[in-house]
């Protein structure tokens, strides 16, 4: 069994397109190689929930995108792993684990498969968001999904093994996530480990904030880009420019799993054409915002010196996020309640009327304020 998610993305360039790609609806790596064993395969990672309840949600359009772009690398047998089938794809059986959902805050963290330079894997987004969301030490209740492995990544083609999903595809996908968490749920955190993904969870949590109004859905740039995360990158970092399967990501990967980095593959690619107002860093980007070709700043795909990462800084580092996103969740379930408390004094949608009468001495109400009114 060829695991997907475990190459670097040159390996995926070089794998026969006609050997089987299996994609699993649930469960885990143990649970799929007992149905499967041994057989000459590819394991895509799993699409960890959206195919049953309690989190059941229209799967359709997501494997129709990820199917789209398998298709166009030239992959030509893609089969279902799982209990129900989807886009004509060949399905085989199996039952994934059950999901639990305990109420309180919802941790939802969002990864991606995505080539990281010829010395990281794949899977190196999922690993560092899971990661941190298995990290957070918070008070009960609370829910803490699997990690989603497929974001948006706008440079897809220019790297073999990256993935992504259609961007509307993945806006709807999780808008419609987070209704399915909001009548158990407060808050809910869309742990963000994927660049390419933030200015689409944006939307998401835009959407979420208009159509679930009892709720505070949110999200932050990335895991290491502010507050204490932030100091700590700055305070230990070695090299300048910081911004893909750099110091910091190779780092936290030689912590979390030293043996899926390939040091002896490292390149450095200090190159990136900054100016003024655009830049790549783990600490912002600069007020421009634009999508250039990623080939005129790396040969490579990676941006930044990688073999300046060490494990310990990776701990460190991956420490100090834990820390800045429990402080952040805690600010959120403290803006819920304010926010509750308001709206139990009457800040609700309509008082406007009231503060109007009162601004202007009117004492009839106002049309559509409830009173019949003639012309």
């Amino acid at each position: 069994m060829i695991y997907y998610e475990d190459l670097v993305f040159p390996q995926v360039e070089a794998l026969p397109r006609d050997l089987p790609l299996i994609l699993p609806l649930g469960g885990c790596r143990r649970g799929h190689e007992k149905i499967l064993g041994d057989q000459n395969a590819i394991l895509l990672p799993a699409i960890p929930y959206g195919f049953e309840a309690p989190l059941e949600l229209d799967l359709e359009p997501v494997i129709a995108s990820l199917l789209e772009f398998l298709r166009e690398d030239g992959f030509t047998d893609v089969r279902l792993l799982g209990q129900r089938g989807y886009c004509g794809l060949p399905l085989i059986p199996y039952q994934a684990p059950a999901m639990h959902i305990h109420g309180g805050t919802a941790i939802v963290p969002i990864g991606h498969t995505e080539q990281h330079g010829f010395h990281l894997p794949l899977s190196t987004d999922s690993l560092i968001a899971d990661s941190l969301a298995r990290q957070l030490k918070l008070e009960p209740p609370q829910t803490r999904l699997l990690v989603w492995p497929y974001g948006v990544s706008t440079h897809r083609r220019q790297y073999p093994g990256t993935l992504s999903l259609n961007p509307r595809v993945f806006e709807d996908f999780l808008t419609g996530l987070a209704g399915r968490l909001a009548p158990a749920h407060g808050v809910i955190y869309f742990l963000n480990g994927h660049g390419g993904n933030h200015s689409f969870l944006v939307n998401v949590c835009k959407f979420a904030g208009e159509q679930l109004t009892h709720n505070l859905t949110a999200t932050t740039f990335l895991h290491t880009a502010s507050g204490q995360a932030e100091a700590s990158l700055k305070q230990h970092r070695q090299s300048q420019l910081m911004g893909h399967a750099c110091e910091l990501e190779t780092s936290y990967i030689l912590h979390l799993k030293p043996e899926l980095v390939r040091m002896q593959w490292v390149v450095d690619e200090p190159n990136f054409i900054e100016s003024p107002n655009y830049k790549m860093d783990w600490t912002g980007e600069g007020a421009l915002i634009l999508n250039p070709p990623w080939s005129d700043d790396t040969r490579t795909g990676s941006y930044g010196h990688p073999s300046l990462a060490s494990a310990a800084r990776g701990q460190l580092w991956m420490e100090a996020a834990a820390r800045e996103i429990e402080s952040q969740i805690q600010e959120l379930n403290q803006q819920l309640q304010r926010r509750r408390q308001r709206r139990s004094e009457g800040w609700v949608e309509g008082a406007w009327r009231e503060q109007w009468r009162l601004v202007t001495g009117e004492s009839r109400p106002l049309p559509g304020a409830g009173d019949q009114q003639n012309p």
